[in-house]
């Protein structure tokens, strides 16, 4: 009796304890090319009205960007002044391996929406080089794609068809 007893209070507060997931539809591609297991480290990071910030952890798969359904309500809260997305990208070329570090300012109305797609631009590479300027203090550029608009970066001019 004890044991079914012990085993029912386990799962009420298992119950209890569950956290619900809030499931953004999400794409990120960069350099063309949609991510997938070279992204880690993905979590977004809340800067208060206070001064003060916090660190949220996501989970991302192509399509999907997940996290707490607490912490979304806190993001969209009156609180949150802005709020930025972090990861880590890594690729391999030949034997070599790179490392990125992103950190890409969000807005509210994005998370509102059904569908979102972030594209980033590497401006370290020479072809993306020429073609975009990189944003003051990094070495990538971003584009995005949302159902209420989207944001494209100026490219540079094209002079006999090619980039200068």
């Amino acid at each position: 009796m004890k044991t079914l007893i012990f085993l029912v209070g386990f799962l009420i507060s298992f119950n209890f304890t569950a956290q619900e997931v809030k499931n953004l539809n999400f794409i990120i591609s960069v350099d063309e090319s949609i991510v997938g297991g070279n992204i880690y480290n993905t979590q977004i990071i809340i800067y208060k009205e206070s001064g003060n910030s916090e660190r949220v952890k996501t989970n991302y798969y192509p399509g999907n960007l997940s996290l707490n359904e607490v912490d979304y309500r806190e993001i969209l809260s009156e609180d949150t002044k802005s709020f930025a997305l972090s990861f880590n990208y890594s690729e391999y070329c030949n034997t070599d391996e790179h490392h990125y570090d992103y950190e890409i300012e969000l807005k509210k109305e994005w998370f509102e929406h059904y569908f979102f797609i972030l594209k980033v631009y590497n401006t370290n590479k020479k072809k993306y080089k020429k073609i975009f300027d990189a944003i003051e203090g990094k070495e990538f550029t971003y584009e995005y794609y949302y159902p209420g608009g989207q944001m494209l970066r100026l490219t540079k001019r094209k002079k006999n068809g090619c980039f200068e």
